[in-house]
């Protein structure tokens, strides 16, 4: 297994946000031991895990060939059904900013394997060139953020993105008023993902930063609209956004 590429003289810290409400399923090895099991996180997802994963991997080549850029770590299968699709010249890299997280991805995948990289960042502070990835995957993360983060993590994964490439997002949607579960997913998100309400009320699209011209490619929602796909390309042209490692939590890039 590769080691990281990216120097770091200091290890980010977990974001605030992260540390104080995502404690409970993320942050220690027993939140790790106990959600990372596929009947749970089936459940969680209300019996469409397997349906997104695969509809996340369609929106990849096959065999990938190219550069992929998984932000966050997702429990599941994720990682190694990235891996198994990897052609002999795909590479992969996975970001997080939680060392328990990049260890757990490692324990999954068949080792060794060269073409797949960890790299311990902020998802809002990426520390790679733009125009790097063919392919840049954001699973379920977006809700997980406040606002603000969520368009810094999006304009930093537009940004490394290669024009043509396809920025992947899975996340929630706004279901159809009567849908038996809106009810259950509304106290979830009271309970426990206090960033997510807001995927109701906001097109995810919105989120998306001004400054690097883009296309949304596809919209496809499931579950009778709980859940939504988008495939976005970065376009031709050139961006106001510069960053990197240097580009900082809060600002938007807009």
């Amino acid at each position: 297994m590769c080691e990281d590429e990216v120097p770091r003289a200091v290890s980010p810290e977990a974001p605030d946000y992260l540390r104080q409400t995502y404690w409970w399923a993320y942050g220690h090895p027993l939140a790790v031991w106990f959600w990372d099991r596929a009947p749970l996180i089936n459940l969680v997802l209300l019996g469409n895990y397997r349906r997104l994963v695969a509809a996340a991997l369609s929106s990849l080549s096959n065999p990938i060939e190219g550069a992929v850029l998984q932000v966050a770590n997702a429990y599941g299968q994720l990682v190694p059904r990235i891996q198994r699709q990897l052609g002999e010249q795909g590479r992969f890299d996975l970001v997080d900013v939680l060392p328990l997280q990049l260890e757990n991805a490692k324990r999954k995948l068949s080792l060794p394997d060269k073409r797949i990289r960890f790299h311990l960042c902020d998802a809002c502070a990426l520390p790679f060139p733009a125009d790097r990835y063919d392919f840049v995957l954001v699973f379920f993360l977006a809700h997980e953020l406040p606002a603000e983060q969520r368009r810094v993590m999006l304009s930093e994964a537009l940004r490394v993105l290669k024009p043509g490439g396809r920025l992947v997002l899975l996340d929630f949607h706004c279901p159809h008023a009567l849908h038996p579960f809106r009810l259950w997913q509304k106290a979830v998100f009271t309970l426990f993902e206090p960033f997510a309400d807001d995927m109701w009320h906001n097109d995810l699209a919105g989120y998306l930063p001004a400054a690097v011209p883009h296309a949304v490619l596809e919209k496809e929602i499931f579950f009778g609209g709980l859940y939504q796909k988008l495939i976005v390309t970065k376009e031709e042209g050139r961006s106001r956004i510069s960053g990197g490692a240097g580009f900082l939590p809060g600002q938007t890039g807009v």
